[in-house]
């Protein structure tokens, strides 16, 4: 039994790096939304726990039925991918049938992607020890890289801090990158972000949760947003972009 939880495990790794290879294909080459995506917690959960249950659900279940076509191990497992979302955002049916549909099955894209990868590496790979070495830690170290140093494509990229600025110029950008902003508790600040794109390739903001913590944000009129510390400590903006050319710069003072 060890040896068949290792051996899907193993699959389950490899089928979850494929995933990532899907989402970069699907968002455009956006290095950041992949990252993203293997990052998640919840989707490491349902890349192993989840989907090494199910599969053995789902053989138990086909046993006892006789069942043993292809198509029918498919159709289950692209049930069990959509499940799995149906019932984490159940709580979204109360508002909205037509809204929680979408989500379902938007989210369900990738999930069902690795999951029916599972099956046909299950079907044409005759697991063993040397296999699962193989397949599995190859995986395992990949998706590690992936989460901790979460890569990007910088050409020509250069950045520098100033007493109240960050500035950072690139020929081609494709990921995320960090602006630590200092603020000190029971100040009020003012924090401007300027892009000036050669491009209009897509390109984005995104805040960690500790900035809601340390403080109140609020986006003005202009676009410029206002934050009221509560706490001492660095914010933490991402800037991101696919395969954009310019620069960027943030500013912040107190008011």
């Amino acid at each position: 039994m060890i040896f068949k939880i290792l051996s899907r495990l193993s699959i389950a790794l490899a089928a979850f790096l494929f995933t990532y290879i899907a989402n970069l294909l699907f968002s455009d080459m956006s290095l950041q939304a992949a990252n993203d995506y293997v990052s998640n917690p919840l989707h490491w959960m349902i890349f192993t726990f989840y989907l090494i249950g199910i599969s053995f659900l789902i053989d138990w279940i086909f046993k006892k039925i006789n069942e043993t076509s292809t198509w029918s191990y498919v159709s289950a497992y692209t049930l069990a991918g959509i499940i799995i979302w149906a019932v984490l955002f159940v709580t979204v049916l109360f508002d909205s049938f037509s809204w929680y549909f979408f989500v379902v099955i938007y989210s369900s894209i990738y999930t069902v992607i690795g999951f029916i990868v599972f099956y046909l590496f299950l079907k044409v790979f005759r697991m063993n020890v040397k296999k699962i070495l193989m397949i599995g830690i190859p995986s395992l170290i990949a998706i590690l890289f992936i989460v901790f140093t979460n890569p990007a494509i910088k050409s020509g990229f250069s950045s520098a801090y100033e007493a109240n600025s960050y500035h950072a110029e690139f020929d081609n950008f494709n990921g995320e990158e960090p602006v630590w902003i200092p603020v000190e508790a029971e100040q009020e600040y003012e924090i401007e972000i300027d892009w000036n794109l050669e491009n209009d390739a897509q390109h984005g903001l995104r805040l960690s949760p500790d900035v809601h913590e340390m403080g109140d944000l609020t986006i003005e009129e202009n676009e410029t947003i206002s934050y009221e510390a509560t706490e001492t400590g660095e914010l933490l903006f991402f800037f991101n972009g696919v395969n954009i050319e310019g620069e960027v710069t943030f500013t912040w003072e107190e008011i």
